[in-house]
């Protein structure tokens, strides 16, 4: 696994976020992965996968909110909770992203196939 490049896509992603958009770039990243597997997040998932205070989440939840980038629906089976998800209006300001992750994933591509050439043969190994 390359970590470094899940931080370049990570570092692509924000730095690509329109600037008006408030702090919790982090969480629109996970809302929009979970928008792709077309599934929405409570608070608690939030918080599980993030960890932090519930009340900064709750802040940074609100400021996107208010932003037009989230919305928040009630959770139709436990009042007691939300959805969040992203909006059309975030999937728009992102729509640029796609050539360059593109290259993102060509790169990791090219880094995955050197690192397999170079990994001995399954089975063999080096004796010291």
């Amino acid at each position: 696994m390359s970590f470094v490049l899940i931080r370049d896509i990570r570092d692509l992603a924000i730095s690509k976020l329109p600037s008006s958009i408030p702090d919790g770039h982090d969480i629109l990243i996970d809302l929009a992965a979970a928008h792709q597997l077309q599934r929405s997040l409570t608070m608690k998932q939030m918080l599980l996968m993030r960890g932090g205070s519930a009340t900064t989440l709750r802040r940074r939840l609100s400021q996107l909110i208010d932003a037009g980038y989230v919305t928040k629906v009630p959770n139709a089976r436990d009042a007691r909770s939300d959805h969040y998800s992203i909006t059309p209006l975030f999937l728009k300001a992102c729509a640029g992203l796609d050539e360059e992750l593109r290259k993102l994933s060509e790169q990791f591509e090219r880094r995955r196939a050197k690192r397999r050439a170079s990994d001995p043969a399954p089975g063999s190994r080096k004796v010291a």
